[in-house]
């Protein structure tokens, strides 16, 4: 025999030995095995996307204005600022309840006409008025308190001074084209200024200015 031909005779031997050869046994447990963990990691790979998908159908929904998103987180995160503060302590019983201050330099300013007339409705036992008067650059006429508290209302041609404190002072400029301005205790006129002559008890100061203290008389 050729000795190529014993050579192809040999290796057909040994693929026929090798088919006789029986398959490794299978176990039924490890195909269980095998087909649980299969699953197992479907399942996480499905959740792994359902979250994923969640996750982006929010930002898009939070993107949006007005989304309901939005205002549920809004609510939330206030809610949760509020249990995190601690909540003021109530004051001790007998304890002074604080007030609100009261506003102090109040000062009210306007263009007025011809005649201008200045109310101090509540006289207070102390305190003053400092009155300048026939002001050139001046184009408003203003109120001022500079001590105390006071609040004001407009009238018709003039204004309204409220007060309730005993020492308040205030300071009152006149323009100069103001032709008549005049000063009221109530129903008491105590300054008046017409056409550039002032009639009043009160006394001017180094500056030319008109000092008028509460309860004075004409």
């Amino acid at each position: 025999m050729h000795p190529s031909e014993e050579r192809l005779d040999a290796r057909v031997a040994d693929a026929l030995r090798a088919l006789d050869r029986p398959p490794p046994a299978v176990r039924p447990e490890a195909v269980i095995a095998s087909a649980r963990r299969l699953r197992a990691g479907r399942r996480l790979v499905l959740r792994a996307a359902a979250v994923l998908g969640l996750i982006a159908v929010a930002g898009v929904a939070l993107a949006m204005p007005g989304s309901p998103i939005r205002r549920w987180l809004g609510r939330a995160s206030a809610g949760a600022a509020s249990r995190a503060m601690p909540s003021p302590a109530a004051p001790a019983p007998g304890s002074a309840t604080p007030r609100a201050a009261r506003p102090l330099g109040a000062r009210i300013a306007l263009t007025p006409g011809d005649s201008f007339e200045l109310v101090v409705e509540q006289l207070p036992s102390g305190g003053e008025v400092l009155i300048a008067t026939a002001l050139p650059l001046e184009m408003e006429l203003s109120v001022r308190a500079t001590r105390g508290s006071a609040s004001y209302a407009v009238l018709p041609a003039g204004v309204l001074v409220r007060t309730s404190d005993d020492t308040a002072a205030f300071e009152v400029a006149v323009p100069e084209r103001v032709r008549r301005f005049r000063v009221r205790w109530g129903d008491r006129v105590v300054f008046e200024r017409r056409d550039g002559v002032v009639r009043t008890s009160g006394s001017q100061n180094s500056t030319g200015a008109y000092v008028l203290p509460f309860g004075h008389k004409r």
